[in-house]
């Protein structure tokens, strides 16, 4: 097998997980159905990086996934898809095809995209390392 160039679960900065909000939620359709679904909001609290997941019913889960990646970051990012209705409705669209939605504000503090792309105290940040997928 070939080298290794990044494995997440090894990586220091993103090992202080904590999650402010873990509960079961309802959401409407752009149908009018009702889905539920499991909400968490979190933060790696070294990097600043806050995330929220859609998570489907377990029976309704078909291995996908669909994650929002903003071209701008900003501080409250990862909540930009919550009030979307309609066609909008990412969070429905994913839920209702078996999939979660992920989104974050990729530690981003503010609305610039210089400082968005910048790790605390300054050195350059490569971007994907905030939007890697951790699995357990």
């Amino acid at each position: 097998m070939g080298k290794e160039i990044y494995h997440a679960l090894s990586d220091p900065d993103y090992q202080d997980v904590y999650v402010d909000v873990d509960e079961i939620r309802t959401r409407k359709a752009p149908s009018g159905e009702e889905i539920t679904y499991r909400y968490l909001h979190g933060v790696f609290q070294r990097k600043a990086v806050k995330f929220s997941i859609h998570f489907p019913k377990r029976e309704a889960f078909r291995g996908r996934f669909f994650q929002y990646l903003s071209p701008f970051p900003g501080p409250d990012e990862e909540m930009a898809s919550l009030n979307k209705t309609g066609g909008d409705d990412v969070i429905s669209f994913s839920l209702l095809n078996g999939a979660y939605f992920a989104e974050s504000n990729m530690g981003s503090k503010t609305r610039s995209v210089p400082t968005a792309m910048t790790r605390i105290g300054g050195n350059p940040a490569p971007p994907w390392r905030n939007s890697a997928g951790r699995r357990r």
